[in-house]
């Protein structure tokens, strides 16, 4: 997971030409979010052009108003903030995309998104709040179970293994689907 907060934080630099005036949206009380938080601090602390220049911390309930209200307050906080990076992409698509639209600073922010859920793509392709994702297509996380599955029951060990899953970074006119969720543009099945 540090891995793809790492591909987020990429998206973000790239995205705002090595200048990420980054705030974060980071979930605490789960060690898979805070692996993420590793990732992105990681690969950002290689850029010498960008900062965080505010950390809005949440745990799960409070989503909702409560973070909504948090993640608008920060953005008017900051004006020198020029893009988000998100947990994953239910922050934006439950109230984190409206808190962007309400600060009144959609324009000059770049919202990287997360996994690539159907209601993020959709942010994506309408241009109503999250502008990229670090996709994970969920069809090669059940290939990727399975693979593990069939390694147990022939009675090998599978930790030392990879299943090959990986993530793909995908803007509007990138790696995009027509619809729906995140879907993998590589023969992963085929594997």
């Amino acid at each position: 997971l540090e891995q793809w907060g790492e591909s987020m934080a990429t998206m973000t630099i790239a995205k705002t030409n090595g200048q990420a005036k980054v705030i974060l949206i980071s979930e605490t009380d789960l060690a898979n979010t805070r692996a993420t938080t590793v990732g992105w601090r990681k690969k950002l602390a290689t850029c010498s052009g960008c900062t965080v220049v505010d950390e809005v911390k949440f745990v799960w309930n409070d989503f909702g108003p409560t973070l909504q209200n948090r993640i608008e307050q920060a953005i008017i906080q900051h004006p020198e903030a020029n893009s988000i990076i998100p947990a994953y992409d239910a922050v934006m698509t439950a109230g984190g995309a409206a808190a962007v639209r309400a600060s009144g600073r959609q324009a000059d922010l770049f919202v990287m998104g997360g996994e690539g859920s159907a209601p993020g793509m959709d942010q994506i392709r309408n241009g109503t709040g999250m502008q990229a994702c670090s996709g994970l297509d969920p069809a090669y996380e059940v290939y990727a179970g399975t693979d593990a599955l069939i390694w147990l029951l022939g009675g090998k060990d599978p930790s030392g293994t990879s299943n090959g899953e990986g993530l793909q970074l995908c803007d509007k006119e990138h790696n995009m689907t027509t619809s729906g969720s995140y879907k993998a543009s590589y023969p992963f099945a085929d594997y």
